[in-house]
């Protein structure tokens, strides 16, 4: 009985190839995650910067037109 890195015993080498084949396969797919989260970051972090210029355009555009309290809530009434 062959007795693989991770304690699991294997009857056999086909078992233990197969064993293999599978661990290259879940590290290809934690390999695709890994891109797809990096991918996914960069989106987030450039949204973000994107509404923080809109945030800024538009409070600039309020103080142009003399109305950056117009639409403030009144939260102490």
């Amino acid at each position: 009985m062959i007795e693989s890195t991770f304690g699991i015993p294997l009857t056999d080498d086909t078992e233990a190839e197969r064993y293999r084949k599978e661990l290259v396969a879940q590290s290809n797919h934690i390999a695709l995650l890994k891109r797809d989260m990096a991918e996914l970051t960069e989106s987030h972090y450039k949204l973000l910067e994107a509404h923080k210029k809109l945030i800024e355009e538009r409070d600039n555009l309020k103080i142009q037109l003399n109305i950056q309290d117009y639409w403030e809530d009144d939260k102490t009434a």
